[in-house]
């Protein structure tokens, strides 16, 4: 019983869909929390608010709920392209059209994912790369730090902020510094859960592209056993009637 599940059970797809949920999960959790203290921050230091945070966020939100179900749906047909179930479910030359259709579709879905998901980590790791700039100012010694920080050549990325009010003095730059150090630690754990699922991805593709091979030879494998299991009884018979 224990080794009839194991052989039907789809390791690297299930290992693809624990990545893809942990690090969907991480991600959206960082980067709610990242989004809402930047946000936060700019409205302290420049007392201006962006109209489209919570459109950001319904999207973020959409994403994760996407990205899970696919995980499941991709997992399912992992599934039922291993071992014995594969022999069950597809035994029918329709059966296996609609498997390699659907694997092919699949395969165009995660692929498409994944150019999206390079996008998404590449925003982050410009972001990260952003607050490593601030990270790298404030931990410079006060006493030879400058007095303010000039966030001018920044602009292009905060175009709703105007150019007079782009410099952050005094204890508006501790306070800065502080939620700094704390966004630049979110924005981290962000990009590597990106990256783990583009990964997964990646993992999941790879694992289609081999169970459209086994559902479009699945044919042939069983005409190959039955050919053989033919050979073998006209084998056993001709013994017999020597005896």
């Amino acid at each position: 019983m224990a080794e009839s599940c194991i052989t039907r059970t789809p390791f690297a797809s299930l290992i693809a869909t624990i990545m893809c949920i942990i690090g969907v999960a991480v991600f959206l959790g960082t980067m709610y929390a990242a989004v809402d203290g930047t946000m936060g921050l700019a409205y302290q230091q420049f007392g201006s608010r962006v109209s489209w945070v919570d459109v950001l966020k319904f999207v973020m939100l959409a994403i994760g709920c996407g990205m899970g179900l696919m995980g499941f749906v991709l997992l399912l047909l992992g599934f039922l392209a291993t071992g014995s179930t594969r022999d069950a479910v597809y035994k029918g030359s329709k059966s296996r059209t609609g498997g390699r259709c659907c694997l092919s579709f699949f395969m165009v879905v995660s692929y498409i994912m994944t150019i999206c998901w390079l996008m998404i980590t590449s925003w982050m790791c410009l972001n990260m790369s952003l607050f490593l700039i601030f990270w790298g100012f404030c931990k410079q010694d006060p006493e030879v730090r400058p007095g303010c920080l000039d966030l001018t050549q920044f602009h292009y990325m905060f175009r709703m902020f105007t150019k007079g009010r782009m410099n952050v003095c005094d204890q508006n730059l501790q306070n800065f510094c502080e939620k700094s150090d704390e966004l630049y630690g979110l924005y981290i754990v962000a990009y590597v859960s990106s990256l783990v699922v583009l990964l997964s991805l990646i993992h999941y593709m790879i694992c289609l592209a081999a169970n459209y091979a086994h559902v479009k030879d699945s044919e042939k494998l069983q005409e190959w056993e039955e050919a053989r299991y033919l050979e073998e009884q006209e084998l056993g018979t001709m013994s017999t009637d020597r005896y």
